[in-house]
């Protein structure tokens, strides 16, 4: 799905569990006016529906969200992944998330709950330049096998929390 530049104001969580990759151009802001857990939620199908590690994994190698500005304007985390393999973030701003600017896996739920491995982020700039968000993680991992690379996190109060496996 693509994304043209132009600032789209979300007031309701976006859910994406189909399994299609999301092309943004780099001008193009997901903000948050309204409180909710995340910007963006991108589970997969079997993930959704409450399955569990293994068997009911998306295995849709390939995945993937590029680009765009997710900017959770102090009302919302930005990104949530789980429920994947081999699925690929990369050439984005995430910020001013609540609670995360990015969240790989689900906070408070058991590993085999929110599976998923093999996700790569890069070339991701998070920056929070809000006041009274004291406490927030710029990116959240909480599943095995994420591979982290080129990842700039300003003023968020944790930069990286790897408690996955």
């Amino acid at each position: 799905m693509w994304f043209p530049r132009g600032t789209y104001e979300i007031d309701e969580m976006l859910v994406v569990s189909n399994t299609a990759s999301l092309w943004l151009h780099k001008s193009a802001e997901l903000k948050a006016v309204r409180k909710m857990p995340y910007v963006l939620r991108y589970f997969g199908r079997q993930q959704e529906n409450g399955g569990a590690y293994g068997k009911e994994l998306v295995r849709d190698h390939g995945l993937y969200i590029k680009g765009g500005d997710f900017n959770g304007n102090g009302l919302a985390s930005c990104i949530q992944v789980a429920g994947l393999w081999h699925f690929t973030m990369s050439e984005m701003t995430v910020r001013n998330g609540k609670e995360a600017g990015i969240r790989l896996g689900q906070l408070g739920r058991p590993l085999k709950d929110f599976a998923a491995c093999e996700i790569n982020i890069f070339s991701i700039y998070c920056r929070c330049d809000m006041h009274g968000l004291a406490g927030n993680v710029g990116v959240d991992i909480q599943v095995g096998d994420a591979h982290v690379t080129d990842v700039w996190v300003v003023d968020y109060t944790v930069g990286i929390r790897d408690s996955g496996w």
